[in-house]
């Protein structure tokens, strides 16, 4: 009984907590109940006038900088017996499996 009073006793204590800085947050200007949020237009480029300020500009792959990678040589041999080791496909082990079950469908299916 005395577990469950403390219990409520910390929650009651973390809420007060919560809301008094809550409550500082919109004292401060941090953000009050109904401002609308602020847009940024990635994906969508509006036809109004007054938004199209409000869009991100669009980036040209020219403009993306590739980034540049050099490997010494003992490297790209521990990378090419990497990909020698790797499956040719993904999935090749799920086709292995599935091949004794589609052959007996594939009878079925021509009856």
């Amino acid at each position: 009984m005395e577990e469950a009073q403390e219990r409520q006793a910390r929650l009651k204590a973390l809420r007060e907590k919560a809301q008094a800085e809550g409550a500082g947050a919109l004292a401060e200007g941090g953000g009050e109940e109904g401002s609308a949020p602020e847009l940024k237009f990635r994906n969508y480029r509006p036809r109004d006038g007054k938004l199209k300020g409000e869009a991100v500009p669009v980036a040209h792959p020219a403009e993306v900088p590739d980034p540049v990678v050099e490997l010494r040589p003992d490297q790209l041999a521990s990378i090419d017996a990497v990909v020698a080791t790797a499956p040719k496909k993904p999935h090749w082990d799920l086709k292995r499996d599935v091949e004794k079950r589609m052959e007996k469908l594939d009878r079925r299916t021509q009856r």
